[in-house]
């Protein structure tokens, strides 16, 4: 494996805003969320310039590329990715597990350290061949103590948006 990059899906890779609040913490309000994934309103969600970044790194031949998000799939949810998999191939997807109310950052680092153990990977490829993009400050912070590179996605889909203006 060349590399692994872990993306997470609302606000990183899928504008999912309408049916999205944030706790203070900077959690996801999951209350909120579960009450407004319904199947119109997710089938309004649109996709993200990085986007683009997850299918070029999807596209490089040994790269390993995976979801992680915070989000309880639905199927509607399965769906949209299905019906949008060549704009945002996977190979591999982690989620929260229906009644989990585990913080994010504790959930995605017990995930992501899962899926490094699965991998085989030692300590110094998970700091030089796993990338995170995530939108969440918790998470990126979780990723530093890791020692697992990653990236604001809020700040890249803001760049790649002032490049394509």
């Amino acid at each position: 494996m060349k590399h692994l990059m872990i993306y997470d899906l609302d606000r990183t890779v899928i504008d999912s805003s309408d049916r999205y609040a944030t706790l203070e913490n900077g959690d996801i309000d999951l209350p909120f969320w579960k009450a407004n994934c319904t199947p119109e309103n997710i089938s309004r969600d649109t996709l993200l310039p990085l986007s683009s970044l997850m299918a070029y790194h999807y596209s490089i031949k040994g790269n390993m590329v995976a979801i992680c998000t915070a989000r309880v799939m639905s199927p509607y949810d399965w769906l949209y990715l299905n019906n949008n998999r060549s704009k945002i191939p996977f190979h591999y997807a982690m989620h929260r597990p229906e009644g989990c109310t585990t913080p994010d950052a504790e959930l995605k680092k017990i995930q992501i350290l899962k899926l490094i153990k699965e991998l085989d990977l030692s300590p110094f490829e998970l700091q030089n061949k796993v990338t995170v993009y995530d939108d969440n400050p918790t998470v990126l912070k979780m990723c530093d103590s890791l020692g697992i590179k990653n990236h604001c996605s809020i700040k890249l889909n803001s760049q790649f948006r002032k490049t394509a203006s």
